[in-house]
C-alpha cells in the first residue's frame, strides 16, 4: 500500500513539474509577473486568465477567438487589417512602419526604443509568443 502511495505521489509531483516546466513566466521591468505563455500557445495574465493564443502560423486571437492579427516569420507584426505595427530586424530591432524605433526584442527581454526593459523572460525560444502578448494582450510601448 506504501508503495502504491509513494508511486502515485512521485507521479503527481512528476507531472506538475512538466507542467511547470512548460509555462514560460514574463515579467515586468520590476521583476514583477505580469502573464505566462503555455507551450501550446496560450497567453495568459498574471493570474492564469487565458486572454488568448498564438497558433502555429502566428496567428493571434483573443479568447473569444476573435482574430487580432498576426506575427510573421520574420517577426513582423500586423493588426487585423494587415496593417504593419512593427518590423524586426535580424538584431531585434522594432521599428514602426515608418521606420521609427520603438524598441528591441532578445532572448531575455523587450526594450523601448531607450533600452529600459519593459518585458523580462527565461527559457523561451520562439519570439512570436512574447510578441503577441506585447502588442495585443499588454499596454505596449504606452505603460
Amino acid at each position: 500500500m506504501k508503495r502504491v502511495i509513494g508511486a502515485a505521489l512521485c507521479l503527481v509531483l512528476g507531472l506538475a513539474v512538466a507542467a511547470a516546466a512548460v509555462e514560460i513566466k514574463i515579467q515586468g521591468p520590476l521583476f514583477v509577473p505580469v502573464a505566462y505563455l503555455s507551450e501550446s500557445g496560450k497567453i495568459m495574465d498574471e493570474n492564469h486568465v487565458i486572454l488568448g493564443r498564438i497558433d502555429n502560423d502566428g496567428i493571434v486571437y483573443d479568447v473569444n477567438n476573435k482574430h487580432l492579427g498576426f506575427i510573421e516569420k520574420d517577426l513582423t507584426i500586423r493588426d487585423i487589417h494587415y496593417k504593419t505595427l512593427a518590423v524586426t530586424d535580424a538584431d531585434g530591432v522594432m521599428t514602426d512602419g515608418q521606420g521609427a524605433v520603438l524598441g528591441a526584442v532578445s532572448d531575455t527581454k523587450v526594450t523601448d526604443a531607450a533600452g529600459r526593459a519593459i518585458l523580462r523572460y527565461e527559457g523561451i525560444e520562439e519570439k512570436k509568443a512574447i510578441l503577441a502578448y506585447f502588442f495585443f494582450f499588454s499596454p505596449g510601448f504606452g505603460n
